[in-house]
């Protein structure tokens, strides 16, 4: 997961991501996540990169 505001890499240390580790809605894991702004700045236009990876 890479987040980035304003074309700037915003560090893993400002933010807290949390993955849900039980099969969702859709009947596989990962089905959301959730980050946690922890730096006290106001993020204005953040945008997300998410990879997955392939399965066992």
């Amino acid at each position: 997961m890479t987040l980035s505001e304003e074309d700037r890499e915003i560090p893993a240390t400002d933010y807290l991501l949390e993955i849900e580790t039980e099969p969702g809605p859709f009947g596989t894991h990962y089905d959301f996540f959730r980050i946690t702004n922890k730096s006290g700045h106001t993020w204005k236009n953040i945008h997300f990169i998410a990879e997955t990876l392939p399965g066992p």
